[in-house]
């Protein structure tokens, strides 16, 4: 009995040698013909965590490796997948290089224009807050979760400035007008006094009409749990039409007792311009939908002035007759001209009828910074100083925007 069971146990033990011989043998040959087996397989890939609440229907999986940061984009339940916006704007539009006129006097005796001693002051365009708007259109690609996005800005500027010069104990108080006639005031009948045209008072109308299309691509991701940012590029294209009209009652030194003549300055400057624009915008997301955002970025702008144009009416000359009526221009002037835009505020999302919609509403405070774009200033420059004249002047554009967008 006690030889049969010593039997039984080394039959056993055979048995589970082969088996683990088998084994071994297995994981050998498919070491071998496995190509794909690593010596350390890596643990199931994490993902970032969305920073918003979870969208019912819509749970957080894990389709990004942690080299990948997540998607921050909109995505409606749907085969559409796009959205459009409309924005109201009331911007401000200011201008360097809108002065119009130095305060001095005209003194009787020998009718010359001097400088005032006392309360001098210069006179410059009024400047204002004015409506816009602007509107876009856009959709969720199917390449990495990119999206499209064009928009058009529509701007409109008119300003009216009149004045009429101050009196003084001194003379005749007058605007000694900077630049915006070339003609002379020859001064009086004895040859006395030469000098720039002088106006008792005067009107000016500053026109500026500015339309923007921008065509993007960007895709926004979660760079933190609460925190999202969306690099964009594209194209922009520019036109802006800038007009600067003065009507001046010009002070005629060659008469005793003074008389006045009314003249007209007309000067006009229509650009275009196209070039890249590359923009960086970020969310912080503090709850409930809210979040606080801003962005900033700039463009360059191959730009075409097409046509630049002065005018002005006769000024009589020191015999009391009238000078030839005064005119240039200057067409397709080339240059390059560079855009800065920034902007900050706050905003809300949500989801709404089953995700099959997202509502978005937003208010930011806008900084446009347009370089050298008073071609106009420049140009009267380059003609009264025989081919001298000072960088041209920038413009600047910023105020309230209010934005709603829909996506379906």
């Amino acid at each position: 009995m006690k030889k049969f069971l010593v039997t039984l146990q080394v039959l056993a033990c055979c048995s589970l040698f082969a088996q683990d011989s088998e084994v071994a043998k297995s994981e050998m040959k498919k070491e071998k013909t496995d190509p794909c087996k690593k010596e350390c397989a890596p643990d199931p890939c994490p993902c970032f965590m969305r920073g918003d609440d979870p969208i019912e229907g819509m749970p957080m999986t894990c389709k990004y490796p942690a080299a990948f940061n997540h998607p921050a984009n909109v995505k409606v339940e749907g085969c559409w997948d796009v959205y459009a916006d409309v924005s109201y704007l009331y911007w401000f539009s200011e201008e360097e290089g809108l002065d119009l006129g130095t305060y001095a006097v005209m003194t009787t005796g020998a009718q010359v224009i001097d400088q005032p001693n006392t309360k001098g002051f210069v006179l410059l365009q009024d400047t204002k807050y004015n409506s816009a708007f602007k509107a876009g259109i856009g959709c969720n690609l199917n390449v990495d979760d990119w999206v499209a996005d064009l928009e058009y800005t529509y701007y409109r500027n008119h300003t009216t400035t009149s004045s009429t010069a101050p009196t003084s104990t001194l003379g005749t108080g007058v605007y000694y007008l900077n630049g915006w006639f070339f003609q002379k005031n020859t001064g009086n009948a004895a040859g006395i006094g030469s000098q720039g045209a002088a106006a008792s008072a005067l009107t000016s109308k500053w026109r500026m009409n500015l339309d923007w299309i921008d065509l993007t691509f960007k895709r926004p991701f979660y760079q933190g749990r609460r925190l999202t940012v969306t690099p964009s590029a594209g194209l922009r294209a520019s036109w802006i039409r800038q007009s600067v009209s003065i009507a001046a009652n010009v002070t005629n030194m060659n008469t005793t007792p003074l008389t006045q003549n009314n003249v007209h300055s007309h000067n006009r400057s229509y650009s275009w311009g196209i070039g890249p624009r590359m923009l960086m915008d970020a969310h912080w997301l503090v709850g409930a939908g809210f979040r606080f955002q801003g962005s900033a970025g700039g463009s360059l702008l191959f730009t075409q002035y097409t046509k630049i144009t002065h005018q002005e009416d006769q000024m009589p000359t020191a015999a009391g007759t009238l000078r030839y009526p005064v005119s240039f221009s200057v067409h397709d002037y080339n240059v390059l001209r560079p855009m800065l835009e920034a902007n900050l505020g706050i905003g809300w999302g949500s989801y709404f009828s089953r995700n099959s919609y997202h509502f978005d509403f937003s208010a930011t405070y806008d900084f446009n910074y347009l370089w050298s774009q008073n071609m106009i200033r420049y140009m009267l420059e380059m003609n009264g100083n025989v081919g001298n004249a000072a960088a041209p002047l920038d413009l600047f554009l910023h105020g309230l925007t209010l934005k709603a967008r829909f996506d379906f």
